[in-house]
């Protein structure tokens, strides 16, 4: 248990709004200058928009229903087959074999496409002589609830196994060694980073996936309203097996990272 001191900083920091969380992907609202929109008819592609054209939006529900081959969930029309013993029987209806043939050939090809999520407005720090690069802050253990919990290698529900992804602990009065933010580490030289400093406030991020497998995985969380005691929690997100981290300019469409992460063979992980 923290001490309520301890407690009242947790509080100030996360009601600042000071650790903003990964959102899914959304297509771009109508007068939305962003560079993942169309530029306008004739216009070239930006470097951006040219890496984004070859993927979609995420929809990690989605993409849960088809890896899992639920049929059921796919299908809100079936609603009516709301007990095990009424799935049972469907389940040996032409109707359902039919059924079950589209889902996987669409769950084939989604797994073989690419996806990806965005970090609207990344917070970025200042450039590390030290690691070469800089921390982008991504979500913290510790909140109002477990609702706020994330699982430390996640943007968006989707699990990225192969990111240089730590934690960064916030270190104040007496916080435990193990509450902080989970930051992605980004690797660039003196001159894209001198770029990336002088439009943080233009900077977005994106990470391209492809979905692999889903993995098991257990947590520590910090939940204020149980007085800081930690929670250890579990969850099955589905992983990605290759991850694209792209930080860009959302105003020129400019690149200044781009790098591919894949989960190295006999990593140890967890998978289902």
């Amino acid at each position: 248990m923290l001490r309520p001191s301890v407690l009242l900083a947790f509080s100030f920091f996360l009601s600042a709004g000071d650790f903003p969380l990964a959102v899914a992907a959304e297509p771009p609202a109508d007068g939305e200058t962003i560079p993942d929109s169309a530029p306008g008819a004739g216009a070239p592609q930006t470097p951006l928009a040219k890496i984004l054209s070859a993927a979609s939006p995420t929809d990690s529900w989605r993409l849960g229903v088809l890896y899992d081959r639920d049929v059921f969930v796919h299908a809100p029309d079936l609603e009516e087959y709301n007990t095990p013993l009424k799935q049972e029987v469907f389940k040996k209806t032409p109707e359902y074999a039919e059924r079950l043939s589209a889902l996987n050939a669409e769950r084939g090809a989604t797994l073989k496409s690419w996806h990806y999520v965005k970090v609207e407005a990344p917070k970025i720090g200042n450039y590390s002589l030290k690691d070469r690069g800089f921390e982008i802050e991504l979500h913290s253990n510790i909140g109002y609830g477990t609702q706020d919990a994330r699982p430390p290698k996640s943007i968006d529900g989707i699990l990225f196994p192969s990111l240089p992804i730590r934690l960064r602990p916030w270190g104040i009065l007496d916080m435990p060694r193990d509450a902080g933010t989970n930051v992605l580490l980004v690797y660039v030289n003196e001159a894209a980073g001198l770029r990336i400093e002088e439009s943080r406030a233009e900077c977005i991020l994106y990470v391209l996936f492809q979905v692999g497998w889903r993995q098991s995985v257990q947590y520590r969380f910090y939940n204020i309203r149980s007085n800081g005691v930690p929670w250890t929690l579990s969850d099955t997100p589905l992983a990605a097996k290759t991850a694209r981290v792209v930080l860009g300019n959302r105003a020129t469409g400019e690149v200044y990272f781009d790098r591919e992460y894949r989960v190295q063979t006999g990593s140890g992980t967890k998978k289902k």
